[in-house]
């Protein structure tokens, strides 16, 4: 089932919508699986990272792509022909680093995860964790809601 998130994207009226809670993972190429798993666990915007960078796919990408204003790409299409949207944010130079360093690396105001978390979207990060059998393996290690701040 599609579920609506009733948060405006950024100022820019687009609500986001979350299709992966429909989104089988069968028939996708092995890292693809394993993204759409753990975007499932996360039920938030996910941060998988490869190599240097944090990519985020679908309407993930679409989203992250607007509120940061980096380039919207994809990747070719699944087996459905769901066209894969692509965009990536550099890994903070923090990122491998866990506990109260990491969390204030993703609270900085200039840092683009900010921006992310700014708009009221939550935000998962998927870490590279070792290869096991050809394949990266990644789990996610934090989940960050934004936070609400009311003036009085």
């Amino acid at each position: 089932m599609t579920q609506e998130i009733p948060i405006q994207l950024a100022g820019i009226g687009l609500p986001y919508v979350d299709h992966f809670s429909d989104k089988s993972s069968q028939g996708w190429p092995p890292m693809m699986q394993q993204y759409l798993t753990l975007r499932a666990q996360a039920n938030s915007l996910l941060a998988y990272q490869m190599g240097d960078f944090c990519e985020f796919f679908f309407d993930d990408a679409v989203t992250v792509s607007l509120i940061c204003n980096v380039c919207l790409t994809n990747r070719g299409s699944g087996p459905d022909g769901t066209l894969i949207h692509m965009c990536g944010l550099p890994v903070p130079h923090s990122f491998p680093v866990f506990g109260d360093s990491c969390v204030r690396a993703f609270g900085r105001n200039e840092d683009l995860y900010a921006k992310i978390l700014g708009a009221g979207f939550p935000l998962a990060f998927a870490v590279e964790t070792g290869v096991v059998k050809g394949l990266m393996q990644r789990e996610i290690i934090a989940r960050f809601e934004p936070v609400l701040q009311v003036s009085q």
